[in-house]
Formats: C-alpha cells, structure tokens, sequence
C-alpha cells in the first residue's frame, strides 16, 4: 500500500474519528490504538523500501532527492546549537 493512502488514512479521523458527530472517548481510544498500528505499519513499510526508490519518492515530491536529508541536516545543527547554548 502506498504511503499516500497510509497517510491519508492516518490523518483521517484526527479531529472526528471519521465521523459527523463529536466523538466519544472510547471511540478516541481506538482511533488513537489503530493510529498507533498504522503509524507501526508504515514505519515497516518505509524500512524495507530500497534507498533509490525513496530517493526517487522524495525527487518527485518535492524537487530533489536529497531535499529531506537537507531539512533533516538544518533541524540537526539546530537542536546542536540549542544544545550548545545550553551549556
């Protein structure tokens, strides 16, 4: 199954459950449970996917092969630099 689809699976009933009406906690439980496998699922997925083929995934999304790898590195020396400042 496509990460897409998983996604659009996962963001699906963030608010509602899927549902129209509020929803109950129970319900909020069990959404959050499936999230969770979901979430399990997709994690599975991804690390089984060869290394050109998310690259080629990446390329097409968002222009670049490396883009996320970029965002990653600059998130990276970020959480450095706090670190550092911390001292």
């Amino acid at each position: 199954m496509s990460r897409r689809i998983l996604k659009a699976i996962f963001d699906l009933g963030n608010n509602s459950c899927g549902g129209a009406t509020r929803p109950t906690k129970k319900q909020k439980a069990a959404f959050k449970r499936f999230q969770e496998k979901l979430a399990d699922a997709m994690v599975e997925d991804i690390l089984k996917t060869p290394d050109n083929e998310i690259l080629r995934e990446v390329e097409e999304d968002y222009g670049d092969p490396l883009a996320l790898a970029k965002q990653f590195d600059k998130v990276l020396e970020q959480a450095k630099r706090k670190i550092g400042e911390g001292k």
